[in-house]
């Protein structure tokens, strides 16, 4: 029961500090909303490092490697086609 409570007097004071933060970011002219990091570039990110991670085990060669990595970035640009 009392780890219920501290946890969520933790929780309030975690949701206090992010407000005092986007004030902050507000006040020095950013927008919190537009500070969140793009979904696609996330994956993409994830991506790039299990294949390099596949590399680093052995288990793709060089070869295999560049070509997954340029097949990411085709990926990308046929993304970012309008």
């Amino acid at each position: 029961m009392t780890a219920g409570l501290a946890s969520g007097g933790l929780q309030s004071r975690l949701r206090g500090r992010q407000d005092l933060a986007r004030e902050r970011l507000q006040r020095l002219g950013f927008d919190p909303r537009a500070l969140r990091p793009d979904p696609a570039k996330l994956q993409r990110a994830r991506l790039e490092a299990m294949l390099r991670e596949l590399h680093h085990a052995g288990v793709l060669t060089d070869e295999e490697l560049a070509e997954k990595l340029s097949g990411l970035q085709a990926d990308d640009a046929e993304r970012q086609r309008p």
